[in-house]
């Protein structure tokens, strides 16, 4: 009779140590594994939007600063504002073109076509902004046409120094999502 309790028993606790064993066997991405510290997507991708923000409003002012030539050029509201309302802009049209994902990240040579159409639809948004307002006269050609070209180089080239530092983020294992699976069940395993 103790033989079979004792078989009986077996059979019921069984079901319960398998998943529990499978859970302790289970390898977790980055459970103790490293002392690096991993990176969330999210992260990246709002580092991506603030640096490109940056690098749209750097390009305008620097350029406006170094061929207008007006010792006020940072007080002017029109300069100003067709850099922020360009700045503000960019990002937003690369988000709807679908480049602040991962793989668009590491994907420059691809997603290049992509980027300068966001690039210049932005700059056509300011550039039918000032016909409407009827200030294109008091804004210099010359400052568009060199914050056009420069914009979409130095958008292109830091898409291309983010493709360098994903891989190697990639490479060195610091880009996991991290997921926790609750519960013990054949689900779960």
């Amino acid at each position: 009779m103790s033989v079979t309790m004792h078989a009986l028993s077996a059979t019921i606790s069984a079901p319960q140590i398998k998943p529990r064993l499978a859970l302790a066997t289970a390898r977790l991405s980055d459970a103790g594994m490293s002392t690096k510290s991993s990176i969330s997507p999210v992260v990246v991708r709002g580092l991506v939007r603030v640096a490109e923000f940056a690098i749209v409003i750097a390009s305008g002012l620097l350029i406006a600063i170094a061929y207008v030539n007006e010792p006020d050029i940072i007080g002017d509201a029109r300069y100003m504002t067709a850099i922020a309302a360009t700045g503000a802009a960019t990002p937003l049209l690369f988000e709807l073109l679908g480049l602040y994902n991962l793989r668009a990240f590491s994907a420059v040579v691809r997603n290049m076509p992509r980027i300068v159409l966001g690039w210049s639809v932005a700059f056509a948004f300011l550039v039918i902004g000032l016909f409407l307002l009827k200030i294109g006269a008091h804004v210099s050609r010359v400052w568009l046409t060199a914050w056009y070209v420069a914009g979409a180089a130095s958008l292109i080239s830091g898409r291309i120094g983010l493709a360098w530092i994903m891989r190697a983020l990639a490479k060195n294992g610091r880009l996991y999502q991290r997921a926790v699976i609750y519960g013990a069940g054949p689900v779960s395993e």
